[in-house]
Order: structure tokens, then sequence, then C-alpha cells
């Protein structure tokens, strides 16, 4: 093994080794990217009207499903940036508690099952700190706060031995339970996250994030004449990556 052939494989190592561990001079201006995640919505609780006018203790269950969207940003300094983004949400609900009673999700069911979701479009206006220290590492940790405005659409069908239940087939069983409702409304965010960048242009992150509306009707009720309000505030947890790019790194 020859002094040469050592002193080679120790230059290839350090030149394949330094590009990723230069000092990170992220690019000041415009960039795009997209992202991706899985959400989960908490469990809602609230009073429902049974066929006797009474109210009476409920919970919605929902289960873990996807967010997808995509965001324009402007970084003016090294650790400042701010973003447009818009994506998009699906919670699936998993049962409905109605007192001593729980109705599940089931695809199919002898009994009564029940399918529904809630669907949100909502568009934020973010603002972040990059955390670069000495900017000697590609990974780099950030803090973030959102607001925006969120329409939120929730819906709930419910079937017996598969067949849909409507007013005209199982109208006692239609009058005690939620209907559907949309509603639009402001929202706020608090992100926390970590990037590893790629080079000066562009970087992968993962982050978590916690989103809340103000307090409104997310499904009403009508039973023997007498409206029900489901209020409560639209809370959403969610774990993604994102993928950022410059877009001076194209021209």
């Amino acid at each position: 093994m020859s002094m040469k052939w050592m002193t080679h494989v120790l230059l290839t190592s350090y030149l394949a080794i330094v590009p990723t561990a230069h000092a990170v001079n992220p690019a000041t201006g415009w960039y795009g990217g997209l992202i991706v995640g899985a959400n989960y919505a908490p469990n809602l609780s609230f009073n429902y009207l049974n066929t006797s006018g009474e109210l009476k203790p409920a919970q919605l269950g929902h289960n873990i499903m996807g967010t997808a969207g995509g965001q324009i940003g402007f970084r003016w300094c090294d650790n400042y940036r701010a973003e447009a983004e818009f994506f998009f949400n699906n919670s699936p609900y998993s049962y409905l508690r109605l007192g001593d009673t729980t109705i599940h999700a089931h695809k199919t069911s002898t009994g009564l099952r029940l399918n529904g979701k809630t669907e949100s479009g909502i568009a934020t206006f973010n603002l972040f700190y990059d955390i670069f220290g000495d900017f000697s590492s590609n990974t780099v940790p950030y803090l973030g706060i959102g607001a925006g405005y969120a329409y939120v659409r929730s819906e709930v069908n419910f079937y017996l031995n598969d067949v849909l239940v409507t007013a005209e087939n199982y109208d006692s069983i239609v009058d005690a339970i939620p209907t559907k409702k949309s509603k639009s409304g402001p929202v706020a965010q608090a992100i926390l996250g970590v990037s590893y960048y790629l080079d000066d242009f562009s970087y992968f992150a993962l982050d978590v994030r916690y989103l809340v509306s103000a307090e409104q009707t997310i499904l009403t009720q009508q039973v023997n004449q007498t409206n029900n309000a489901i209020n409560a505030r639209y809370q959403l947890y969610s774990l993604n990556i994102i993928f950022n790019g410059a877009f001076d790194a194209v021209t």
C-alpha cells in the first residue's frame, strides 16, 4: 500500500465530505416548495339532543389522515423569512359516542355504522426564525407562527345494515344525530421544526404544527322542531415533510 494511494484516498474522502459540511449561507429572495404530512384532530366532546329533546353528552373521534399543500416564501436575511401557504387536510371520523352507545366507522356492518369526515382548506401567512448559530451546520432548527383563514366542512352519514339512513326510512334516528355543516373563519398556528440544507438554495425540513380556529358551529341538529348547534374550536396537530428551493437557483 503506497503513500501515493493513501494520499489519493484521503483527498477523495475529504472532497466528498466538504460539500456536505460547508458553512451555510442561505440565499435571500423568493423561494417555493411543497408540504406533505399526517394530521390528527383531537376527539371532540359536545352535547346532543336525543329524541326526547334532552341534551346528552357525546364524543366524536377522528382517525389519522393526510395533509398536502405548497408555499411561496421570501427570505430577507439569514434568520428571517415569511411564507404564504395553502394546504388541504382530511380527518375521517372513527367513532361517535352518544351517551352509552358507540357507533363505529366500520367499512361494512350488520348494525348501525357511521361514515364521515372533516375536510379543511387553509391559507396562512407564516413568519419563521431560523436558528443558524455559527452557520457551521447544515442542520438548522426553526420556529414559526402563522395566521390565516380556513374553510372547514364536516359531514357524517349513517348506515343501518349497509343501507343509508335518511329521514324517509329512519326518521327517529336521523332526527337525533348531527348532519353536516360548512364554516369559514380565522385560524392560527405554531410551528417547531428542523431543516437540512442541501446547499445555499434548497433544503428539506421536518416540523410539527398545531393549528386552531376560533370557536364555530361545526355540526347542527334538529329534533322535534328544536335546533341544536354544536360549537367547537377546529384543532389540528400535524407532522410534516417540507421541501423548499430558491427561485434564483434555476435562473
